[in-house]
């Protein structure tokens, strides 16, 4: 908890579930970012402060027409997504 206190941002990697939790992690400080993925409630994915971002796969293509992966560029408070393909 101490170095999530002292974070200047968490970057949430996904999976929230739950909006309570989300609220949760937002109350310990620093701004909160993340991923919205296939386990949250529909709340968390029409909140402003989520992506709903699906990368594909880099290895396992099963039914994607390419391998792809996603790039997050951070500057600053910024965070720039871009959809690779491989």
């Amino acid at each position: 908890m101490r170095l999530l206190e002292r974070a200047e941002l968490v970057l949430h990697g996904g999976d929230f579930v739950t909006a309570r939790f989300f609220e949760e992690l937002r109350a310990i400080g620093p701004p909160v970012e993340g991923v919205s993925v296939n386990m949250d409630e529909p709340a968390l994915k029409e909140s402003q402060h989520l992506w709903v971002l699906n990368p594909g796969s880099p290895t396992e293509r099963r039914s994607a027409p390419v391998h792809s992966m996603i790039v997050l560029t951070v500057k600053g408070r910024r965070i720039t997504p871009e959809l690779v393909t491989l």
